[in-house]
């Protein structure tokens, strides 16, 4: 019981900071993501940045990119949802690019 709710409640922790997500696979032929399923042992990437796995009993995703943190306050992230990547730049010029000094995910 003890191992149950901690694995319930590290996926909880896990889903809250937006990250990665993880649900239980009761399919033994593959894991269905928004329809369409895919083989055991695989990995895909979707169409909102995120890399995601099949295994016998979980299906897990999580995103592409690091998101920037701790940013200069004269600089901006903007998300470049062609590429998944965030683009950090200057406010009063977004040609000039800041410097990324810490990033989470």
């Amino acid at each position: 019981m003890t191992l149950v709710f901690i694995a319930v409640l590290a996926i909880s922790i896990t889903a809250c900071n937006g990250q990665c997500f993880a649900e239980k696979n009761n399919n033994p032929n593959g894991c269905t993501y928004k329809g369409v399923t895919h083989a055991l042992n695989t990995e895909w990437e979707t169409e909102v940045c995120q890399k995601c796995s099949c295994k016998q009993d979980v299906m897990s995703c999580c995103p592409k990119y690091t998101t920037p943190v701790n940013i200069d306050k004269d600089c901006i992230s903007i998300f470049d949802e062609k590429n998944c990547i965030y683009r950090v730049v200057r406010k009063d010029d977004p040609c000039k690019q800041c410097k990324i000094n810490n990033a989470v995910g």
